[in-house]
C-alpha cells in the first residue's frame, strides 16, 4: 500500500519536471514477489495506473507554476488550500488503486489489522474532503493516536490493554465510521469528493 504513496509520487514528480537534474531513465528495482502489483518506470505507471499518474503530475505542476524562482512559473500566488486538493486527489486515487491490488492480501492479516486497513482507507477520503494539512506537526499529532503496532487476533477496541486511551479512541472512531458508512450503502462517501471543493477536475 504505502508503494503508492512513495513510489509512485516520485515517479509522478520526475515526470513533472520537478528534478530538472535528472536526465537519465529512471527504473525501480522490482520486488521479489508480486510484481504483477507494482510499475517500476513512467512509461509502466502511466499504463497501469494512469490516474494515478496524472493526479500526481498535476499536483507537482501546480507546485512548479507557483514557486516564486523556477523557471515553469505561471503564478506567484500560491494557495494552501488549492495544493492541498491537488495533493488529497492523488492521495485518495492512489490509495484507492492500491487498495484494489491488495483486497486479497488483508486476508493474510488478523481480522482486527484486516479491518483497520479497511477502516483507514475509507477514512482518507474524510479527510481529503476536509484538506487536512499534512504539514510535519500536523500530520505527527495526528498519528499519535494511530496504533503503535500491528493488530492481533483477541484486540478488542476500544478495550486494547497496551494502547493509550487516545489510540483506543481514534481505532474506535475509524471502525464506527467505516461501519456507518457500509451501513448507508457508502451514502456518507458521497461528501468526500476534494475535486468538488476546490474545482479540481
Amino acid at each position: 500500500m504505502n508503494y503508492y504513496l512513495a513510489a509512485i509520487p516520485f515517479l509522478g514528480a520526475l515526470e513533472s519536471g520537478l528534478f530538472e537534474e535528472v536526465q537519465n531513465e529512471i527504473e525501480l528495482i522490482p520486488p521479489d514477489k508480486q510484481r504483477a502489483h507494482f510499475c517500476l518506470s513512467i512509461v509502466e505507471c502511466n499504463n497501469q495506473v494512469p490516474k494515478v499518474m496524472s493526479a500526481w503530475r498535476d499536483f507537482f505542476k501546480y507546485l512548479l507554476s507557483t514557486a516564486p524562482y523556477s523557471e515553469t512559473a505561471t503564478s506567484l500566488l500560491f494557495s494552501e488550500d488549492e495544493a492541498l486538493g491537488y495533493m488529497w486527489k492523488a492521495h485518495t486515487l492512489s490509495i484507492s488503486s492500491a487498495f484494489q491490488k491488495c483486497t486479497k492480501s488483508l486476508s493474510y492479516l488478523s481480522g482486527p489489522e484486516s479491518s483497520f486497513g479497511e477502516a483507514w482507507s475509507s477514512t482518507v477520503h474524510f479527510l481529503a474532503a476536509t484538506h487536512f494539512p499534512t504539514n510535519f506537526n500536523v500530520t505527527n499529532n495526528f498519528q499519535t493516536g494511530l496504533p503503535p503496532r500491528i493488530l492481533l487476533e483477541g484486540d478488542k477496541v476500544p478495550f486494547i490493554g497496551d494502547f493509550t486511551l487516545l489510540q483506543n479512541k481514534m481505532l474506535f472512531l475509524l471502525e464506527s465510521l467505516q461501519t456507518a458508512n457500509k451501513n448507508t450503502g457508502r451514502s456518507l462517501r458521497s461528501i468526500r469528493d476534494p475535486y468538488l471543493i476546490t474545482g479540481i477536475q
